[in-house]
């Protein structure tokens, strides 16, 4: 018996103001101290990476990163929930550490919290090492 590995197709696209209100939709299902709609639109006014991770059915993951000085500061990255442990995540933060290297950076920094496992097994994984703690 043996089973073909599904292939995902991805669509990014860059994030605009008219999309604030689906990705806060998202990130209120998803954490429990969610950001304001506010917040979304000062990254897109400051000119923050921000984009977006869509298929048939609309917004399925927003990430957002600001870079300066050969660094990058990975702000956010978030998957719907129902798409979780299905390789988007993954796929995201390898698109987001391309953006990255377009920006000029040679290192990416974010924050996760301890509480969660996934998002730390991912990181490792993808050769992310704890500089330090908060």
């Amino acid at each position: 018996m043996s089973a073909m590995p599904q292939k995902i197709f991805l669509d990014f696209r860059r994030m605009h103001l008219d999309d604030i209100a689906a990705v806060h939709r998202l990130e209120k299902e998803t954490y429990e101290f969610p950001w304001g709609e506010t917040a979304f639109v000062n990254c897109l006014q400051a000119g923050y990476d921000c984009w977006l991770l869509c298929q048939d059915d609309g917004v399925i993951g927003y990430s957002m990163m600001v870079s300066g000085a050969l660094e990058c500061h990975l702000l956010n990255i978030c998957v719907v929930p129902s798409r979780r442990r299905q390789g988007y995540g993954r796929e995201f933060l390898r698109f987001m550490i391309g953006e990255a290297a377009v920006c000029g950076a040679r290192r990416m920094f974010l924050e996760v919290s301890s509480n969660n496992p996934a998002a730390l097994q991912l990181y490792h994984s993808e050769h992310f090492k704890q500089v330090g703690v908060r």
